[in-house]
């Protein structure tokens, strides 16, 4: 006579083992998934499979989380939430093949121009979010904020491994280059950390400036035409110039349409 397994001893040790192995999501669901496939009529390779997808999927989700968090998005923001239908907004086509991530395994550049609140941090967000969502690192920065940085590892004397670390991400997003002045400095630093990227690894940039200003980050037109012929070759530039979606919205919730804002203006 075969004696019935002790259901309870059988337990504790898949939790012993489930934890050993480091299978969080098999130790959490086995039971649930065992039913399942059960009602269904699966057997015992049918359930294998079933409990191993979750704990793939999870992982898989964990893993997505942490590389959003790993960016430091001052904002998560998706491209789904974008609405393509207002200008100045790129087609959607072109913004979901983006999102495909091609151009980053390729190792080229996003670059994104208009002036404010035209939606270019939302579209570099959303696509740094769906680089995550691919198994990608990816970095954002504020200019300024990685101006300082940069400043900071030169007075330490940790400007090479600064560099060296930037340089490994598989995406760079750099926001707002041109809406605060950078010191000369802080200019030559940050041509250093871009020049540090060029074809080891692909950059988003949003600015205000179109190209022929972007000696004012810069402080030299040198410096600033050898940058954008590297930056820009085999770049996609996405424009972006028109109203502003925030002055839009905020006219809308006081009912004062945009053109009579134009039409009172001296």
């Amino acid at each position: 006579m075969t004696t019935a397994p002790d259901m309870t001893a059988v337990g504790a040790q898949i939790g012993a083992m489930t934890t050993e192995l480091k299978l969080p999501t098999v130790r959490r669901l086995y039971r649930r998934v065992a039913r399942d496939v059960a009602a269904h009529g699966g057997d015992y390779e049918a359930y294998l499979l079933a409990v191993l997808r979750e704990e793939v999927t999870e992982r898989n989700l964990h893993r997505i989380e942490r590389r959003i968090k790993e960016a430091r998005f001052p904002q998560v923001k998706l491209l789904g939430d974008l609405d393509f239908g207002a200008a100045p907004m790129p087609p959607q086509p072109q913004i979901l093949h983006l999102a495909e991530c091609d151009y980053v395994r390729e190792g080229r550049n996003v670059i994104a121009l208009g002036n404010s609140g035209t939606g270019k941090t939302h579209v570099a967000t959303g696509l740094g979010v769906a680089a995550c969502q691919r198994g990608l690192r990816v970095r954002f920065y504020p200019v300024v904020t990685l101006a300082s940085e940069l400043e900071a590892a030169r007075e330490e004397h940790q400007l090479h491994r600064y560099l060296a670390r930037f340089g490994r991400w598989d995406l760079v997003i750099l926001d707002e280059l041109g809406y605060l002045p950078l010191g000369k400095a802080g200019g030559e630093l940050l041509f250093q950390a871009i020049s540090e990227r060029h074809e080891h690894g692909s950059l988003i940039i949003t600015s205000n400036l179109p190209f022929e200003q972007w000696t004012e980050v810069f402080h030299s037109e040198r410096l600033t035409a050898s940058l954008l012929d590297r930056l820009t070759d085999q770049a996609t530039i996405l424009a972006m110039n028109g109203p502003s979606f925030r002055l839009r919205r905020t006219l809308a919730a006081i009912g004062q349409p945009p053109a009579a804002t134009e039409a009172s203006a001296p």
